[in-house]
């Protein structure tokens, strides 16, 4: 009787002891955990982009900055989260499948969307808090493209939003989210007001490591946003006043295509804001638009040359507008690159004007020589 009673209270003992061994292995085997022992922490990474530039006049689609540009984060507040594996030669303990799902909480850009860089964007590109300006985050690690690495989560696509798994059976590694690593691209999504805007640190983006931790991390991202432009100075004496291309008798044009000597003149820009790096993103270049005006007509727009406008008496000859350099033809009738434009203060856009006796074999009469365009600047 004594017997039944010891051996009733042994296995009674025993009972409570595998009890407490299973609670502890919850914590060590086959699952993620917060570093806190709480799995209901959350580590809330926020990603200071820098500074960005986009050209005012580039068109919706255009990427602002460098495509997909890295930032790795440590673990905010010390928070990281560890999925152990590491009973994994243990025959009784299976295997386990870590999941991650990284979900979007921003609202997506509605519409089609340019690739970049092989990346299929549609539907993967969020609104910020300033207006014409979306993002997409690719994540890095811990995860990667279909790799193969242990200690990464699996993903088709490191755009978010997606769910990654990890499943290595012969592996005692498992995924751990130490430093996040996110890659950034902002994209013109409308119409962007001038001057500079902060994106808000709003949560886009929140991540399961589950086994257990149904809310490992939340992203948000900080940045700002200025438009690359400048102003007209009021103050142009060549556009106020003609530019004078000189006298010259019908015995200096020797037949189509000859031409007299350029005359310089410019357009001044002031309050010029753009890039001020050295690096090959967010600069802004002047593009000027050239159209006739005033019964001037695009002659041949690849060389340059209009005719002369309603109120001139000459005949046979056309204005060339070329360059700065006096040599290079200003395309017309489409936004054609003049200069980049300065970081701060003025820019000065340089061209210059010849007569040129036009190609159509047209004898060339005396007379007065007037032109007339219109000019758009752009930055692009």
């Amino acid at each position: 009787m004594k017997f039944d009673v010891v051996t009733h209270a042994g296995l009674a003992l025993l009972a409570l002891s595998c009890a407490q061994g299973a609670s502890a292995d919850d914590f060590r085997f086959n699952q993620c955990n917060m570093s806190s022992r709480n799995n209901s922490d959350t580590a809330r990474y926020v990603v200071s982009m820098g500074d960005f530039y986009v050209p005012r006049d580039v068109p919706v689609g255009t990427v602002i900055g460098e495509a997909f540009k890295g930032k790795s984060t440590p673990a905010p507040g010390g928070l990281s989260v560890s999925c152990n594996r590491t009973a994994w030669q243990n025959p009784d303990i299976d295997n386990p499948v870590f999941v991650s799902d990284v979900i979007a909480l921003g609202r997506p850009v509605p519409g089609a969307l340019p690739s970049v860089g092989g990346q299929d964007l549609t539907g993967k590109v969020f609104e910020t808090s300033v207006p014409g300006v979306g993002i997409a985050v690719q994540f890095g690690n811990p995860y990667s493209d279909q790799g193969s690495r242990p200690g990464d989560f699996q993903t088709p696509t490191r755009l978010a939003p997606f769910s990654a798994t990890n499943y290595f059976p012969n592996q005692s590694a498992g995924p751990n989210l130490l430093t996040l690593t996110v890659r950034t691209l902002l994209i013109k999504t409308g119409h962007i007001e001038p001057g500079t805007h902060s994106i808000a640190p709003d949560v886009l983006f929140e991540g399961s490591m589950m086994p257990a931790v149904p809310k490992a991390f939340t992203v948000a991202l900080t940045g700002t946003v200025r438009q690359a432009q400048c102003t007209l100075s009021p103050s142009n004496p060549d556009i106020d006043d003609p530019v004078d291309l000189g006298d010259w008798t019908t015995d200096d044009f020797n037949g189509p295509g000859t031409f007299t000597p350029a005359k310089a003149f410019g357009i001044n820009l002031q309050d010029c804001e753009s890039n001020p790096g050295d690096d090959a993103f967010g600069f802004a270049t002047a593009h000027v638009t050239l159209t006739g005006t005033d019964g001037s007509a695009i002659v041949d727009k690849d060389i340059g040359l209009f005719s002369l406008d309603s109120n001139a008496t000459a005949g046979g000859v056309g204005i060339q507008v070329l360059k700065g350099d006096g040599a290079t033809p200003v395309r017309l009738g489409e936004a054609f690159p003049m200069v980049r434009i300065k970081p701060s203060g003025n820019t000065r856009m340089e061209f210059s004007a010849r007569l040129y006796q036009l190609p159509d074999g047209t004898r060339v009469s005396a007379g007065t020589t007037t032109g007339a365009l219109n000019f758009t600047v752009s930055y692009l």
